[in-house]
């Protein structure tokens, strides 16, 4: 079924998250051309020693805009921690976006290709994460149009094990949550789908095909991952506050295990 949701003005998006990015401080840059438009990658220093590292990615899959409205917003309300060092790829899939489908534009869906990456977009994105120090925290927004409510993937380690429960009541405050015991054809309990890497493999739709998440987890370049799923029935500004809350609070827990 299609996203027949609000879409987003691609060009103009593009514009304004980069003169936020750089009006706040962020370094702009590059990580490869897609059918003509430059996918971006912005970053930015901590204002102290030592800080904690955290990786966003969105807009990989074109019929979810609620991820790079999320990072526009709070790059230009300066919601990003200046005790944190960021990496943000504010949208992954412009080409997709513009056609408003999950594909890119020639029908791949980047977010099944980092096992054995195929498309441009992908090398050149596994290509920057292996020459990257690793993350503490990596955090993927997305969007769900069959949900009852909000989710998030928790591929817990040491560090995340018991971060998940306070995310989900952090974003329960905004927005519902799906409390469905099977999600995307998944185990969920309380809002959390908890996947195992074998799973990657036995997944009629994964098929052995590492989604972003995945890849981040096995290659060792992060100590925790999470997956945010807003429920794309849902109207956008509430999506959009949806993610805003769960990068809070996911931010906010990592400060307080690096105080």
């Amino acid at each position: 079924m299609p996203y027949t949701g609000e879409t987003l003005d691609v060009n103009t998006t593009l514009q304004r998250l980069h003169k936020a990015a750089t009006d706040h401080g962020f370094t702009c840059e590059p990580l490869v051309e897609q059918a003509g438009t430059i996918i971006p990658l912005f970053s930015k220093a901590a204002d102290r020693p030592n800080p904690p590292r955290v990786y966003i990615s969105t807009g990989m899959h074109g019929d979810e805009p609620a991820g790079p409205l999320c990072v526009l917003d709070m790059l230009e309300r300066e919601q990003f921690s200046q005790e944190i060092d960021w990496t943000i790829f504010p949208m992954m899939n412009p080409a997709g976006l513009r056609l408003n489908q999950r594909e890119n534009h020639k029908g791949v869906d980047l977010n099944r290709d980092y096992s054995a990456p195929e498309t441009k977009e992908v090398r050149a994105h596994v290509a920057y994460i292996e020459n990257s120090e690793p993350w503490d925290l990596a955090l993927m927004l997305h969007e769900d149009w069959e949900s009852d409510g909000f989710y998030l993937y928790d591929k817990f380690t040491d560090l995340t094990e018991d971060w998940a429960k306070t995310i989900i009541e952090s974003v329960g405050r905004v927005c519902p949550i799906d409390l469905n015991d099977t999600i995307d054809e998944m185990s969920a309990s309380d809002g959390v789908i908890s996947p195992k890497n074998i799973d990657v493999n036995e997944d009629p739709k994964l098929k052995g095909r590492f989604p972003e998440a995945i890849y981040l987890h096995l290659s060792g370049k992060t100590g925790g991952t999470y997956t945010f799923e807003a429920p794309s029935a849902f109207d956008l500004p509430t999506r959009i506050e949806a993610l805003q809350t769960a990068i809070s609070s996911s931010v906010e827990l990592m400060k307080k295990h690096n105080a």
